[in-house]
């Protein structure tokens, strides 16, 4: 039965159907340190009173940091992952626009407390479906602000422009 099994994990590892992550506390590789994967968000625009009692746009933009928790995962686990968070990608965004525009002047003109707002809120509703999943024991996943800056209202979002020949 151990020789059955040992063959089989050689087959996924070796066909790239898996990936067994080792941890040596003592040293290792550099492709097994940092964090194993990670997949932006879109990025969120809103508009909030600042102190002055003018309009401002915040932009937040989000990451889903993820690390592997099992030693093996298979890669069809993995798109499971990805599909579960684009999935849930647009609850985040609405909710936190929802959450930002709620917040009183006293949060918008105290940054360090309205990052920690959104980023609780964004991790807490990823967690609520996330812990779902059958799998979820097999991740950490941590939403993380990778981008959080003001602006006037003249700088909205980028356009995409196609250009058609």
């Amino acid at each position: 039965m151990t020789k059955l099994l040992f063959i089989v994990a050689s087959i996924l590892v070796f066909t790239g159907c898996g990936t067994i992550h080792y941890t040596d506390k003592q040293s290792t590789s550099a492709s097994y340190l940092a964090d194993d994967r990670s997949y932006e968000l879109e990025d969120i625009i809103v508009s909030v009173k600042n102190k002055k009692g003018e309009m401002t746009n915040l932009h937040v933009s989000f990451t889903a940091v993820v690390n592997q928790k099992e030693k093996f995962v298979s890669s069809g686990t993995y798109s499971e992952l990805n599909g579960l968070i684009r999935r849930l990608e647009t609850r985040i965004k609405a909710n936190l626009i929802k959450k930002a525009i709620a917040l009183d002047v006293g949060y918008i003109s105290d940054s360090k407390r309205l990052h920690k707002v959104l980023a609780d809120e964004a991790q807490s509703i990823f967690d609520t479906e996330y812990n779902k999943w059958k799998k979820s024991s097999y991740f950490d996943v941590k939403i993380e602000i990778t981008s959080f800056y003001f602006t006037d209202l003249s700088v909205g979002k980028a356009v995409n422009c196609r250009t058609w020949w």
